[in-house]
C-alpha cells in the first residue's frame, strides 16, 4: 500500500509512507523504518531481492533493515 503524497499540503512525494503486508518469512515485520531518502525503486529492488530475483534491478540496492 502506498500514497503518492508524503506531505498533502505541498503535494510532495518526499517521505511518502509505504505499508508492506505479508512476507513474514522474508521481511522483518512490525517495524516503522526511516529509510533515509529511499525511493519506490529501492523498495521494488528490496522486494525482488527478497524473492530471489537476481536479474531484476530497479535501483542500486536493497533497503537496509527490511530483509531478514
Amino acid at each position: 500500500h502506498v500514497t503518492d503524497q508524503g506531505d498533502g499540503r505541498s503535494h510532495s512525494g518526499d517521505n511518502a509512507p509505504y505499508l508492506i503486508a505479508g512476507g513474514k518469512n522474508r521481511f522483518r515485520n512490525g517495524l516503522v523504518l526511516d529509510v533515509n531518502k529511499a525511493t519506490q525503486y529501492d523498495l521494488m529492488n528490496t522486494i525482488a531481492t527478497a524473492y530471489g530475483l537476481t536479474k531484476v534491478q530497479y535501483s542500486s540496492g536493497a533497503i537496509d533493515g527490511l530483509l531478514l
